[in-house]
């Protein structure tokens, strides 16, 4: 990485008695500051299983198994900044692995996948399966442009996966877009009571 090496933060010089309680202080911000992860994630895994609960009461709607899983997979990402930061047990490298190569592309397509079969809209065939092939080459683009590859490749080919994933996600966009608009059309009054959970999810996982 260009932007690898150097010393990022000033070293503290002093005592050893103030430098332990400025290092316990820092210590006790990191972990007062990432607590609301841990928070945030026992929440989503909570409606994960009521989401899933739903299925006693409909067996056929398939909406709330997508949903359920979406939200574990969201909870694994908020759970995972206390991980890193309060541990010190995962790498670079094994936050990028699990984060953006594999819970960036199956968050996205997990919620796209329930919003589909939430509203039903009618779609071809081709459309629905593109959910899964788009994802599959997010996670190779992001698998390709992450630090074990650094320096194998030519810049030019880092900006064009830098754009394949932007295209990627922008067809995850347009797919979410039709999706709502056609499930608006076929539900009527029920698809327009979803559409503020659709925007607010929609801001959350392509506001980048």
């Amino acid at each position: 990485d260009p932007a690898a090496g150097g010393i990022r933060i000033a070293p503290c010089l002093g005592e050893t008695a103030g430098i332990e309680a400025r290092y316990r202080a820092q210590w006790l911000q990191t972990i007062a500051g990432y607590i609301v992860e841990v928070v945030e994630a026992l929440l989503f895994v909570l409606l994960a299983g009521l989401a899933a609960s739903l299925t006693l009461f409909d067996r056929g709607d398939r909406a709330y198994l997508w949903f359920a899983a979406a939200l574990v997979i969201t909870a694994i990402y908020r759970a995972n900044q206390a991980w890193y930061f309060w541990t010190g047990y995962e790498t670079v490298q094994g936050y990028e692995l699990l984060i953006r190569v594999l819970v960036y592309p199956l968050g996205m397509a997990a919620y796209v996948q329930a919003w589909r079969t939430w509203f039903r809209p009618e779609m071809p065939s081709w459309l629905r399966r593109a959910v899964p092939v788009l994802a599959g080459i997010y996670m190779m683009a992001e698998f390709l442009r992450r630090s074990w590859f650094y320096g194998y490749f030519p810049s030019g080919i880092d900006i064009a996966l830098h754009y394949l994933i932007l295209g990627v996600r922008l067809a995850f966009l347009a797919i979410l877009a039709l999706i709502t608009y056609r499930g608006i059309r076929r539900q009527g009054r029920a698809g327009w009571y979803a559409l503020p959970a659709v925007l607010a999810i929609a801001v959350a996982l392509f506001a980048q």
